[in-house]
């Protein structure tokens, strides 16, 4: 019996080993506070342009493209709103990124989009369908259902002049989307949504919405652009990237034209932090920067968090999510709600995240995310071993029976 048992508890540990491997976490990430203002403003508020950052993560950027007003523009280097402007003739386009690594650099190829879908957000939630015709999506009282899509948007009229929508071609051009909202007693309406135009549509439909709602159309992974003049801040470069490869690169200065081509050019004209002290200003309220490393793959990602964010930031692609809870009253202690997801893709239960004094300089909070549902199986395999040996050994020490003449 001790033989069979020290035998099997080997297989019974692979069993043990696998099972927490398919199904188990084992996550440690670094949250560092960068920066914390109990009451800021954005730059855009302030009544005039500060002097330059020492750790600057938004630049003014300058494109000449030939016209005799050049256009002038903010892009944010940190999370995924603003970071990217398109030249209007889409000859290229100019970006501001923490760095300028392999994986950015493959993801500036044309490709087609991964995923097509609708997303709504009110308030603190958000939900969300796939963009294909007939898709519903409940709201509230309201419904919204997916009529068509238009890879080339076009507006003409018919034999009574009533507009038409329509595709001038099957090349995802000008990417629109048709959806109908119905509500009780009322008449079905008609919302259009641009891929490219986010801003743009929000304003047109925010009318008949209800107040709060935010719908867009998302075409997740798509790239078109060949052409992009990237600004790494890192290590303060520019680069000329065309179809994913660097053809030329030099260090960032200020008022000094970054040529593309005959006829086009970006300048940087200053460097600034996305946020400021503002305590006597309206509208201010907390911001905070955040550092955060998974330290297992030894990624990096920075990200500024205000408690008004909705819905909270996704990081580390789509790995964790952060939320920066409402500080009470006079306090000076800040909280964050992080949530991370497992390999499957399950949310783990979020776990609150405090800082008794954020402006401290060891605002460093290291976290460790741990499950092993087969914990009492590896226990158990253990236990079948140690009880197989005593029993071998037993077996061993017993006298030896004398034979009968």
């Amino acid at each position: 019996m001790g033989a069979w048992l020290v035998c099997l508890a080997p297989a019974v540990l692979l069993v043990a080993g696998l099972w927490n491997r398919q199904v188990g976490l084992r996550e440690s990430f670094n949250l560092t506070v960068e920066r914390y203002l109990p009451s800021a403003v954005e730059l855009d508020q302030l009544p005039a342009l500060p002097t330059e950052a020492k750790d600057p993560d938004v630049m003014m950027v300058m494109l000449g493209v030939g016209a005799p007003q050049p256009l002038l523009g903010f892009l944010h280097a940190l999370g995924e709103v603003g970071f990217r402007r398109e030249e209007p003739q889409g000859r290229f386009a100019v970006m501001f990124r923490e760095t300028l690594d392999a994986a950015l650099l493959q993801e500036l190829k044309p490709h087609p989009p991964t995923t097509l879908r609708v997303m709504a957000k009110w308030g603190k939630d958000s939900q969300e369908i796939g963009a294909e015709p007939g898709k519903v999506l409940q709201v509230g009282a309201g419904t919204f259902r997916v009529v068509a899509l238009y890879p080339d948007f076009e507006v003409k009229s018919d034999a009574q002049g009533r507009p038409v929508m329509g595709s001038r071609s099957l090349e995802p051009r000008d990417p629109w989307l048709e959806m109908e909202y119905t509500r009780q007693g009322s008449p079905a309406q008609r919302v259009l949504l641009s891929a490219r135009q986010p801003d743009l549509t929000r304003r047109l439909n925010a009318p008949n919405l209800p107040e709060g709602l935010v719908l867009d159309y998302l075409r997740d992974g798509e790239e078109q652009q060949t052409r992009f003049v990237v600004f790494s801040r890192q290590d303060r470069s520019v680069s000329l990237v065309e179809n994913g490869a660097i053809t030329r690169s030099e260090t960032t200065a200020t008022n000094r034209p970054f040529v593309v081509a005959s006829g086009l050019s970006v300048t940087a004209l200053g460097f600034f932090d996305r946020f400021y002290p503002a305590p006597t200003l309206a509208g201010g309220a907390p911001a905070l920067r955040m550092k955060i490393e998974d330290v297992g793959r030894g990624k990096v990602e920075r990200i500024w968090l205000r408690p008004t964010d909705s819905p909270q930031a996704a990081l580390l692609e789509n790995k964790i999510h952060l939320g920066f809870l409402p500080p009470a009253k006079d306090a000076k202690a800040i909280r964050l709600e992080m949530r991370v997801k497992d390999e499957r893709g399950v949310d783990w239960p979020p776990r609150e995240v405090k800082w008794l004094d954020p402006t401290s300089s060891t605002a460093t909070v290291h976290l460790h995310f741990q499950r092993r549902p087969a914990a009492w199986l590896a226990w158990t395999a253990l236990g079948m071993f140690l009880l197989g040996v005593g029993g071998l050994l037993a077996y061993s020490r017993r006298p030896a029976s004398k034979a009968v003449v």
